[in-house]
């Protein structure tokens, strides 16, 4: 994994303000209604999965449905070698849920322009930092996929603790 920044103090490069759920948070890297547009039956995401003293595991989200206020997924966690290790779980979300499951707070992170590499291809968009006690965790968002973070990583006092990556997507939207 490797980052860039390009800009972090490009204003018109960072979200639009019409994202800001929240006064005392910065905007979401996207509205409700691109998450909705690019979440499309079909659209499939399978993320690796690395967490401090656990074996690595896939895991997958596969949007099924949904209509014009909430979304339906299906989850599902498998071994490296694609063994399930759990069962096939079914939910549903509003795209403003899902919308504000990336809205940060201004006192504990900053966002910046940035491009990220992860085995699904490298990405430009937007990183936030987040820092909680002894704990930094990063999250990147691709602007070209509307929806979860790319890349999650977080770290407590310096070792890396968790690591949710992007190893592959299908995008109906082609």
């Amino acid at each position: 994994m490797s980052w860039v920044a390009v800009g972090c103090r490009v204003t018109s490069s960072l979200p639009p303000e019409r994202h800001r759920l929240d006064a005392s948070h910065h905007p979401t890297p996207f509205s409700a209604e691109e998450i909705r547009a690019a979440c499309a039956p079909g659209r499939r995401n399978v993320f690796r999965v690395a967490a401090a003293g656990a074996e690595p595991y896939l895991d997958t989200w596969t949007f099924d449905g949904g209509d014009a206020t909430r979304g339906t997924m299906s989850h599902l966690r498998t071994g490296l070698d694609g063994m399930p290790r759990s069962e096939l779980e079914q939910s549903e979300a509003t795209w403003g849920e899902l919308q504000a499951h990336a809205s940060y707070p201004v006192a504990t992170t900053s966002l910046t322009v940035s491009a990220v590499s992860v085995g699904a291809g490298t990405f430009e968009g937007w990183r936030y930092e987040t820092v909680e006690g002894d704990t930094v965790t990063r999250a990147w968002f691709a602007r070209t996929l509307p929806g979860p973070p790319v890349l999650i990583v977080a770290a407590r006092r310096g070792v890396e603790v968790l690591r949710y990556e992007l190893l592959a997507f299908e995008d109906p939207r082609g």
